[in-house]
């Protein structure tokens, strides 16, 4: 019959095993959820602007702007994803931390750097894959940028719409065929 000691770290193992693969889902989840984002927004900028510029400026705004509120959505979506990777990265280091106590006090002699993968990541990447961290931009801060890329994509769309009315002299409404179609 196995001891409590052994028990716990056996007990403890699986709780480190279950942390990590649910940091690896949030990371993956935020993945997939920023690619469908980026792949959606980047089809209805397309579709949106051949829209605009087939005359339809009325829906076309309407659509720029919705869009827009797709993606203060894709914003906050990252934002909440990102606290939950950090969130489950603490817990890692956590429990870390009290393997690295427990093997201190049962076993000096242990080898202990295999319980910091987390805690230690940096240097741990650097050794063992030679894996330079790129102090700025970091990583993160790039892909933080992407959704604000579509932003400033969906505000030069609504300036081409408005620009497009103004090279024409119409007003928003008078010349929109569809607006038109849309209030009979």
């Amino acid at each position: 019959m196995p001891s409590n000691e052994q028990r716990d770290r056996t007990e403890a193992l699986e709780i480190y095993r279950l942390l990590f693969k649910t940091w690896r889902f949030q990371v993956d989840s935020g993945w997939h959820r920023s690619n469908y984002f980026a792949a959606f927004e980047t089809a209805l900028l397309l579709g949106i602007g051949k829209v605009i510029l087939d005359g339809h400026t009325f829906f076309g705004v309407i659509a720029c702007v919705l869009g827009l509120a797709l993606t203060l959505i894709w914003i906050r979506n990252d934002e909440k994803v990102q606290s939950y990777i950090d969130y489950w990265w603490a817990a890692i280091q956590g429990i870390e931390k009290q393997f690295l106590a427990c093997n201190a006090a049962s076993n000096p002699e242990a080898d202990l750097p295999k319980w910091n993968f987390a805690s230690e990541y940096d240097a741990n990447a650097k050794e063992r894959y030679h894996v330079h961290r790129i102090e700025w931009p970091s990583y993160r801060s790039l892909m933080r940028l992407v959704p604000w890329l579509f932003m400033i994509a969906w505000l030069c769309l609504i300036g081409l719409a408005l620009a497009t009315l103004h090279l024409h002299g119409h007003h928003m409404f008078h010349h929109d065929r569809a607006f038109h179609q849309w209030r009979s």
